[in-house]
């Protein structure tokens, strides 16, 4: 209609009956008079399902009848499926690695932490004392967990 092109900010229709709704104030949690469905405004998912503020974004930017992303629906899914493309780049290429610095960094401070751990022999029996000392002479260490001394020619 044409009311709800006009404030598109403020008007949606419901996820359950396809009435017209207008939100004037208040939190994303939204109940339709006509139908009694409960969703979040942002992006129309169901209140009580698993609410993703990520898909939240995503959804509420795809569902923008704004005239800013175009004055047709074409030019409008073509814009927002170019910013949607530049944006996960971004994110691959930002955060991703930084994602993956965190995980090394994860992998290595567990590893210290064995490697510490192993070169402690007190508390293990002597039959785990044994494994070990045979696990670190094939791995080329010496009896106490150092390497090897090399022979002198």
């Amino acid at each position: 209609s044409r009311w709800a092109a006009k404030n598109w900010q403020k008007a949606r229709k419901c996820p359950g009956c396809d009435c017209w709704i207008e939100k004037n104030e208040g939190c994303d949690h939204m109940t339709c008079r006509q139908c009694r469905y409960e969703f979040h405004w942002c992006c129309g998912t169901h209140y009580y399902a698993d609410h993703n503020p990520v898909k939240c974004v995503a959804t509420r930017l795809m569902r923008s009848p704004s005239p800013y992303w175009g004055p047709v629906m074409p030019v409008r899914v073509l814009t927002k499926g170019t910013v949607g493309a530049t944006a996960a780049a971004v994110v691959a290429v930002a955060v991703v690695p930084v994602g993956l610095a965190a995980v090394g960094f994860k992998l290595r401070e567990r590893r210290r932490y064995w490697v510490n751990r192993l070169r402690t022999t007190e508390e293990l029996t002597p039959y785990q004392q044994e494994l070990l000392i045979n696990w670190r002479m094939s791995r080329g260490m010496s009896r106490e967990g150092g390497p090897q001394p090399r022979a002198r020619r």
